[in-house]
């Protein structure tokens, strides 16, 4: 009888063998406390290179900033692009209720708006004028000068105004930085029908907007037609009133709570110093230094393409094959200079290359300059 139970308990633990394990493992399983998928939260945002834009790498700089920082609280942005009047109208009803860049000012604080405590990042203001008026542009020394001029400072709609320069009559609202920099221009070509009081002297925007638009194909104008207040003294590095770093922050709804708020601050301070962080703001920083562009090397019928190890043709030299890929490091100093006659052209132009495919993938040599084809 003994023997039987025994029998019969060895067989029980042998059919139940399965179901325990099958217990242990769904409890093991329960145990691991499984990974929560990112909430995406809508941001307010409107377009305004090299900060922040559709266009951009990852929408920006500022952009890859505050995706780091929400990653961190439990979200992923999701940017809505919008004219900078409606970020405010789209804050202001609590969807989107975050918005980036802005900058804090009284006249936002009393709508209502909460900013982040800290920069998001820093920008230059300054006033853009157009070279016809470098005359009237030398005599302006401080913000104060500027309430003596008889036009007006173009701001664009949905921006603050300068700090320092709160004068409401002084301003005058344009649609957006093309149409600011069109009317500096029409106003000194004499296309402007407008009254002098009520043309655009100068222009309030961003240096590294200004001059990254002043290089693109949105306008017709010369990039060099154009100076900013302040110049000068910048290009010797030296400090102007009419240069403002001013600050860019995160503009919050007035419906969002203050524990989200304090959170995104905690975050923001712990990233501020952060390599990558810093790597943001270089991008930003060298935005308006020649960017590299692509080409291709081609030749005449029978001619070899070579390339010098430095801007000299005494230099050794490479053989390059036809139809290799290059990036533009360094253009020959000769295209930045006009021609004093065409009798006597330089024998050699030569610029600088990085050689991105071939045997000599990698390579960076001088090339003559009448070899490279740009790509479109």
């Amino acid at each position: 009888m003994i023997r039987l139970k025994k029998i019969v308990a060895s067989s029980l633990v042998w059919l139940l063998l399965p179901i325990l394990t099958l217990l242990a493992s769904c409890s093991s399983e329960e145990s691991v406390e499984p990974i929560k998928p990112l909430k995406p939260l809508h941001v307010a945002t409107g377009n305004w290179e090299p900060y922040i834009g559709e266009g951009l790498p990852n929408n920006g700089p500022l952009a890859e900033k505050l995706a780091v920082i929400l990653a961190e609280r439990g979200y992923v942005p999701e940017f809505k692009f919008y004219s900078w009047p409606m970020v405010e109208t789209h804050l202001r009803t609590g969807y989107p209720f975050i918005a980036l860049p802005i900058i804090e000012s009284a006249e936002r604080k009393k709508k209502g708006f909460k900013f982040s405590a800290q920069e998001i990042g820093t920008f230059e203001y300054v006033l853009f004028y157009h070279k016809k008026r470098s005359e009237e542009a030398q005599t302006i020394k401080s913000l104060e000068d500027l309430k003596g001029i008889e036009g007006k400072v173009g701001y664009i709609r949905g921006y603050a105004k300068l700090p320092g320069l709160q004068d409401n009559d002084l301003y005058k609202e344009v649609f957006n930085t093309v149409d600011g920099f069109n009317q500096l221009r029409d106003a000194v070509d004499g296309s402007d029908e407008l009254r002098d009081g009520d043309k655009i002297h100068y222009l309030l925007e961003s240096k590294a907007v200004g001059i990254n638009l002043l290089a693109s194909s949105s306008l017709i104008d010369d990039k060099d037609d154009y100076a900013y207040l302040g110049q000068d003294k910048a290009q010797h590095n030296e400090p102007s009133d009419l240069i403002k770093r001013t600050e860019l922050k995160i503009m919050y709804s007035p419906q969002l709570k203050s524990d989200f708020r304090l959170g995104i601050d905690k975050e923001l301070r712990k990233q501020q110093a952060s390599d990558f962080f810093k790597g943001l703001d270089d991008r930003i920083a060298s935005s308006n230094e020649a960017v590299s562009e692509m080409g291709v090397l081609v030749s005449s019928v029978g001619k070899q393409i070579y390339g010098y190890s430095s801007d000299s043709v005494d230099e050794s030299a490479y053989i390059i094959p036809l139809n290799s890929k290059v990036m533009i490091l360094k253009w020959s100093p000769i295209y930045l200079k006009p021609m004093e006659g065409l009798n006597q052209p330089p024998e050699h132009i030569l610029s600088e290359v990085k050689i991105l495919n071939g045997p000599l993938k990698g390579k960076v040599v001088w090339v003559e300059n009448q070899n490279i084809t740009l790509e479109p």
